[in-house]
């Protein structure tokens, strides 16, 4: 008589070597270290810009890649996009609303720090972008136009501070 095999159930032979996603020699951690010097690091590279985000306030997002992992576990791979928007934003300096592509990421720091003017002075500038940069300056320049009339209407009582103070004394 010629010897079978016996059926194996899927649970039997699933993350066996060589069978599917299990983990293997050829896969696993300790066989792919790399040195300190070839790992990549989080800091935001010279050479790989994401071209998109230079034209809206992005907050620092980029595109990112990985897998989209169904049920059986097979591996898909497919690219993470961010949370683009077309947003009206106020600005109280330049006193007008700009209409800007940006994330939802970027709108949540941009509530959380409490406006638009706000998040350009403090945010850093990797994470604005050029468009972000080009804005911050159009505020900065708005906002030395406004302290140069406040100091100027003050000229003849206290130098400095604001308009609506009163002088002590």
């Amino acid at each position: 008589m010629i010897p079978t095999l016996p059926l194996l159930s899927r649970t039997t032979y699933r993350g066996s070597s060589g069978s599917g996603p299990g983990r293997t020699a050829l896969n696993s951690l300790s066989s792919s270290r790399s040195s300190p010097d070839s790992r990549r690091s989080n800091a935001p590279s010279a050479s790989i810009v994401f071209h998109r985000s230079q034209r809206g306030l992005y907050d620092g997002a980029t595109l990112q890649s990985g897998h989209s992992t169904s049920d059986s576990r097979q591996k898909t791979k497919r690219t993470f996009r961010p949370n683009v928007q077309t947003k009206k934003l106020r600005s109280e300096l330049l006193g007008r609303t700009i209409e800007v592509r940006t994330t939802g990421r970027a709108l949540r720091t941009i509530e959380k720090k409490g406006g638009l003017d706000e998040y350009l002075a403090t945010s850093q500038e990797w994470k604005l972008g050029m468009f972000g940069v080009g804005l911050r300056a159009q505020v900065a320049r708005a906002f030395a136009r406004k302290e140069g009339k406040m100091v100027g209407s003050q000229r003849g009582g206290v130098e400095g501070g604001w308009a609506g103070e009163v002088p002590e004394g």
